[in-house]
Order: C-alpha cells, then sequence, then structure tokens
C-alpha cells in the first residue's frame, strides 16, 4: 500500500503536481507539518512517519514495509530507495540521483549526507551520526544480493568520490574512519577458475575506528585493519594491519608505527591561535596564574582553555551569547551552540578532531547550504 494519509491533527502536507500520473494511496500514514512532496513522488509503505520539514524532490521512489524519515530530512530529484525497512534520522541530506538499497534494512543516522550518483546495496545497511558519502562512490558491486552481506559504519564516518565498496560478505566501519577517493574494499576476489590453480579469496572486511586509508588504495578480502592505522596511497593491503601502524606499497608493509605525543598542547595551540587570528585579528593570548590560556573577543566573546584540556568558548552577546565546551580529551562537545562554535567546530575538524554531541545541537545540513558553501554542486 503506499501511504501518505495524515493524521487528523497534523496539518496538511505541501504536495506538487496532484494531478496526472502523481499518485498518493493514503493508508495510516502520519506526516507531520511543513512535508513537501514533489511532483512524480511515490512513496510505497504499510507503515510511513514523515517528521516536520521534510523534503522530497521530483520524481523520488520509496518502497518498503515501514519508512520513518525524521525531521528535517531531505531527499534529491530522483532519488530510489527500496528496502524491508527504511529509517533515515533526523536531517539526513540525499543529493539527486542517489540509490539505496536493501535486503532487510537501511538505517541512516543523523545528518548523513550522500552526495550525487553515489549507490548503497546491500542485505543490510546501517551508518551512524555525520556519515558523509561522495560524489559517485558505491557500496554494493557483485554478489551483494546473496544476504551475506552488509555494511555498517559508525559515527562521522567518510566514503570519498569514486570509492568503491564490494558489500558480497560483510563490511564495517568504526568511528571516525575515512576511506579516500577511488579507493576499493573487496569482499571476494577472483575471475578466472580456481581449480585451475589461480588464486580465489573471499572474506568479510573490518576497518577500526581513527583509520584513514588514502587515495587509490586496495583493501583485499578478509583484512582488518586496526584502530589508528594509515594506509598510504596507492597501497593494496593483503594482510592484517597492526594499530596505529603506517602501511603503505604494492603489496602495503609497515613502514612505522605512529607513536603518540607526549602533550597534545602544541598542536592545540597553533590550531587555536589560527583560528583566533582570522576570527579576532587583534586579539592576544594571555596564560593565567592556574595555566589557563585564554583569549577575549569583541563583544563580551571569549575562548579559554583549561589545563584539562577542556576548550570554553562564548559567543558575541550581540548573537546571544550562547556558551559551550569542547572537551578535547573526551571529544565531546556540549553547551548551546552558535555561528562561532560552528567555525571552531570546523576549524577542529581540519586538525583531525570530531567531537559527540551531548546536548549540542549542530547547525543543520541542507542541500541548498552545501551548494552555497561549494562543498557540493
Amino acid at each position: 500500500m503506499t501511504g501518505t494519509r495524515r493524521d487528523a491533527a497534523a496539518r496538511p502536507a505541501v504536495v506538487e503536481g496532484l494531478a496526472g500520473a502523481w499518485r498518493h494511496r493514503l493508508g495510516g500514514a502520519r506526516i507531520a507539518a511543513g512535508v513537501r512532496i514533489g511532483r512524480g513522488s511515490r512513496i510505497r509503505a504499510a507503515e510511513l512517519t514523515i517528521g516536520a520539514g521534510v523534503v522530497l524532490g521530483r520524481g523520488v521512489r520509496i518502497e518498503a514495509d515501514r519508512v520513518v524519515l525524521e525531521a528535517g530530512t531531505e531527499i534529491g530529484d530522483r532519488c530510489r530507495i527500496s528496502a524491508r525497512e527504511v529509517e533515515f534520522d533526523r536531517n539526513c541530506v540525499l543529493f539527486p540521483d542517489v540509490v539505496v538499497r536493501a535486503l532487510t534494512t537501511v538505517r541512516l543516522g543523523a545528518h548523513t549526507k550522500i552526495s550525487r550518483d553515489a549507490v548503497l546495496k546491500a542485505g543490510s545497511i546501517e551508518v551512524g551520526t555525520e556519515f558523509w558519502m561522495n560524489r559517485g562512490a558505491e557500496i554494493g558491486g557483485g554478489g551483494w544480493r546473496t544476504g551475506d552481506g552488509r555494511f555498517q559504519a559508525g559515527d562521522r564516518c567518510h566514503v570519498g568520490r569514486g570509492s568503491h565498496i564490494n558489500t558480497a560478505r560483510p563490511v564495517v566501519l568504526g568511528d571516525d574512519t575515512a576511506i579516500g577517493m577511488d579507493c576499493t574494499i573487496a569482499t571476494h576476489a577472483h575471475w578466472q577458475p580456481a581449480t585451475e590453480g589461480f588464486p580465489f579469496s573471499s572474506g568479510p572486511v573490518t576497518v577500526g575506528s581513527g583509520v584513514a586509508v588514502f587515495t587509490r588504495s586496495v583493501v583485499s578480502p578478509g583484512v582488518t585493519v586496526a584502530d589508528g592505522a594509515t594506509v598510504a596511497a596507492g597501497s593494496v593491503v593483503v594482510r592484517d594491519v597492526a594499530p596505529r601502524a603506517l602501511v603503505g606499497g604494492v603489496p602495503a608493509r609497515t613502514l612505522r608505527i605512529h607513536p603518540q605525543p607526549e602533550s597534545p598542547l602544541p598542536v592545540l595551540l597553533e590550531a587555536l591561535g589560527s583560528f583566533t587570528a582570522r576570527q579576532w585579528p587583534t586579539a592576544a593570548w594571555r596564560t593565567g596564574p592556574r595555566g589557563e590560556r585564554a583569549v577575549d573577543g569583541p563583544d563580551g566573546a571569549h575562548l579559554r582553555l583549561t589545563p584539562d584540556h577542556l576548550l570554553h568558548l562564548a559567543a558575541p552577546a550581540s548573537r546571544g551569547g550562547a556558551e559551550c565546551v569542547f572537551d578535547l580529551g573526551r571529544r565531546v562537545l556540549t553547551g548551546t551552540g552558535s555561528e562561532l562554535s560552528e567555525a571552531l567546530r570546523n576549524h577542529l575538524f581540519s586538525i583531525g578532531l570530531r567531537f559527540r554531541y551531548e546536548g549540542y545541537q549542530r547547525a543543520p545540513l541542507s542541500l541548498r547550504r552545501l551548494r552555497e558553501s561549494g562543498i557540493e554542486e
């Protein structure tokens, strides 16, 4: 059954093109206020829930027994989504011409961004918050329909432009892991007959947390890449990689183990100095009697770093004076968001620091803003 009947208490959805071939057969659906559904779009679902402000572009197709699209989600023109169950958490953004297919479930975490022409196919798909997949990347490939393969990614993961992740067997990414441009993760690798002595390999791939796989690298079937490892560009990984190891070459070998620095302070101070120099060019850092470092901006704004690596930020009073705390050790961001805190969050991202949110509301994603920023076309 196609569902878009709204609750009696809900305001009507704003729908383009009710005439002609566009149809919704309404069957117990729950649709919140401010939903917009473009001309030619169709949702087939026995159970359907659409949150406030969800936008579906033109020609979108969604088919599932159960569909949940949480508030603020945007799905671009001509996207195709099918599974037994589809759940998009709040503020997911899919650019036009994305294909998502699963044999069982598709679950996308909050603030997921999937770029134009990307493809996700697996037995099941489950990704955490802030999963970013860039243009033309593909998860799926040969064998994805066998039911053996699933794709699972933790929070804040990234799959670069043109990369291919095969899901004939399971692929699991930890938190804060990036797959660079034009990379391949293979779960089966053969063509010539194994009965004639040619090599055959098949197996799941696990990539841990805090891993970077750089451009045009290949991770072979059955490989585990441990937490904090780095795969140099153009490498072919054929065996397991140790924690914090840098591997490179064809086949890849261990080049070194990344040491832990005695203190993160020098890197932090340099990054914070460059941030405040851009935000408040005339402001100067000072050191307090207890080792705190602080700098004052205009109109009550300030930034303070404590010895236990808590970074306190206050926005200008004229902008509401919102305050938040970046816990640099735990990588947790709390408090109230502001334009200034978002600028600092993005700046810290540039040195590889990403944060969980505890009560903090980050700036929402949108198709329009991502295009205007130059991040997307």
